[in-house]
């Protein structure tokens, strides 16, 4: 009931966010000579005294500087209350307005399109009741998503035991990859089937949850790219919160065992990167160097999860350490210790050569770093 009620006043407060912007659109549009008077002067005011927006927020929704956009609409909102210098909040509300019009209304259509996705996540929620939880746990490989649009779909990992890192003997290895040792992973838990994309990633900017991030290939059901690992958690956190279940990073253990899905080769696939299989530097296929791939043009692991090698470079939950000596081996997350403003990346990219996509392979960058090769892939835990 909370959850619903939260996302009731999320819905109206955007709703009324996105009446108030295109009224500023149609009075600008007309070179109307007082932007917000009468009836729209009013619904600004109330709108600004019921949310009383912060610098982030604004700065979220509109793109630019939300400090300084802040600080002029509230210097103009005061001035306001005075009929002689209504005028000023005419400046206050175009810039506010107007700048959140070129962020998200243009083109207009496509904003329309977004919004309703939002709306439709925030007000139709499908989570998981406790039975249907208990019974998706016991039968691993089944899936399930938490929203109606633009929602990550989640595939149930089974519990099991691997070993975790590479031989010495292994081809292309390096002692960050040592020493191996057994881990255990006591319960089963979800992971996102494909690596979170832009739609679902646009979704949390239409919500002013996340910043909007650049692409260079396209958006859709191409993998989010140029996120950093900030960026990342700050996704993470609007989606527990929409949902009010507990969506994270995969800890750098999980991630290794569901890349490997009971295999102990090179690949999920093998020990050799065989064309067809993968998206990165020689790997066969069409996007090879030269952009990302749409999630899921490759096969799905023993999991059914796929993109775990290759196409985009994952952020997991860990700090970075130089080798696993001291490493938990209960599959959780290793943040105590090592490197702090470093996190760990699996996986390999469509820039990266084959020996970057083994399942042992693992490198670092620090958590403000954005790259166009980098994105990230979420996990659900469990409470059966």
């Amino acid at each position: 009931m909370r959850l619903r009620k939260w996302a009731k006043s999320e819905a109206e407060s955007r709703a009324e966010l996105m009446a108030l912007t295109e009224a500023a659109r149609r009075r600008y549009e007309k070179q109307v000579g007082e932007l917000w008077r009468g009836r729209d002067l009013k619904r600004v005011l109330k709108w600004w005294k019921k949310e009383q927006p912060t610098a982030a927020w604004v700065g979220l929704c509109t793109g630019g500087d939300g400090a300084y956009q802040w600080k002029l609409a509230q210097k103009f909102l005061t001035a306001s209350k005075w009929r002689r210098r209504r005028w000023l909040l005419w400046w206050a509300m175009m810039m506010l307005y107007v700048g959140a019009l070129q962020q998200l209304y243009l083109p207009e259509a496509r904003f329309r399109s977004s919004y309703k996705d939002v709306w439709l996540m925030l007000m139709v929620p499908s989570v998981l009741t406790v039975e249907q939880e208990k019974e998706k746990t016991a039968m691993p490989g089944s899936d399930f998503k938490e929203c109606e649009y633009r929602c990550p779909v989640m595939i149930v990992v089974p519990a099991g035991k691997f070993l975790m890192g590479s031989p010495e003997s292994e081809s292309d290895q390096y002692s960050s990859e040592g020493p191996q040792r057994e881990v255990t992973i006591a319960k089963p838990f979800a992971v996102s089937k494909f690596e979170v994309t832009f739609a679902e990633w646009d979704a949390c900017v239409v919500a002013c949850a996340c910043p909007k991030v650049e692409d260079s290939s396209g958006r859709g059901q191409m993998p989010v790219i140029n996120v950093s690992w900030d960026d990342a958690t700050q996704y993470v956190g609007w989606l527990s919160q929409s949902t009010g279940k507990e969506y994270r990073l995969l800890s750098e253990a999980e991630w290794e065992y569901a890349a490997r899905a009971g295999t102990a080769t090179r690949y999920s696939w093998g020990d050799k990167p065989s064309a067809g299989n993968a998206n990165c530097n020689s790997c066969g296929s069409q996007w090879d160097r030269k952009q990302t791939a749409p999630v899921g043009s490759f096969e799905a692991n023993a999991f059914g999860l796929y993109d775990m090698h290759g196409n985009v470079s994952e952020w997991v939950e860990d700090t970075w350490h130089s080798n696993y000596g001291g490493a938990p081996l209960d599959g959780s997350a290793w943040v105590e210790g090592g490197h702090q403003g470093l996190r760990v990346v699996r996986g390999g990219s469509w820039n990266d050569d084959p020996q970057y996509l083994r399942a042992a392979s693992r490198l670092r960058n620090s958590t403000d770093f954005r790259s166009d090769s980098l994105g990230f892939r979420l996990a659900r835990t469990l409470n059966p």
